[in-house]
């Protein structure tokens, strides 16, 4: 059982119940050594069932839909799972759990977003709470930023930030993964090799 005073603690920010959903506005951009592809379309996550877990508390089961506009139908794209606990929030992503925040939520809190999986540690950061977030359509002032990486050099810049909302949970998604190229001959020129960009912006929220 999670503890009382979820407000002060912030499990506010991360609310999980069956029948909520978010739907974002997705910009995502790949990249190649010889081009770039540029796509636009519509994210759902929605709750749509729960289970009790091994720990006796509740796993959600997350659908990820998507679809080219608001004129066409969802499609499914992914199954995640998530779940949280008086300490921490996870979502497992393709089967990769992740600590997205961890409770209480106080500024400049930091942890390992990798400790639940085998992957390399990934210090992630608390920052900038109730710092409006201001989106195309809408702005919010309950806020609080997750910075997962801030590296930036001249062969890699590896930028990941999420903005959750109280009451609502992740309004705000940046994924910067650039790989640029580090040959004698155009180290520190901005060539990008590969890499990907995402941008989430939430449009729609609610309970169906």
């Amino acid at each position: 059982m999670l503890p009382p005073q979820t407000d002060r603690v912030g499990f506010d920010f991360f609310p999980l119940e069956q029948g909520l959903f978010r739907i974002y506005d997705v910009e995502q951009i790949d990249f190649t050594l010889i081009s770039s592809d540029t796509n636009h379309f519509q994210l759902k996550e929605a709750v749509v069932d729960s289970f009790l877990n091994v720990e006796s508390a509740y796993t959600y089961i997350l659908h990820r839909l998507t679809r080219d506009n608001d004129s066409v139908e969802w499609s499914l794209d992914s199954v995640w799972t998530t779940r949280k606990t008086s300490s921490f929030a996870v979502v497992v992503e393709n089967n990769v759990p992740i600590i997205k925040l961890v409770f209480p939520i106080v500024n400049d809190k930091k942890w390992d977003g990798n400790s639940l999986n085998n992957k390399t540690e990934e210090p992630f950061r608390i920052t900038d709470i109730s710092v409006p977030l201001v989106l195309p359509d809408t702005s919010f002032t309950q806020t609080v930023a997750v910075v997962q990486s801030d590296k930036d050099n001249l062969i890699i810049q590896d930028e990941r930030r999420e903005v959750y909302v109280k009451g609502i949970g992740l309004a705000h998604k940046d994924f910067v993964v650039l790989n640029f190229c580090a040959r004698d001959d155009c180290l520190g020129q901005g060539i990008i090799e590969s890499g990907q960009i995402l941008r989430f912006n939430l449009i729609e929220h609610g309970k169906e």
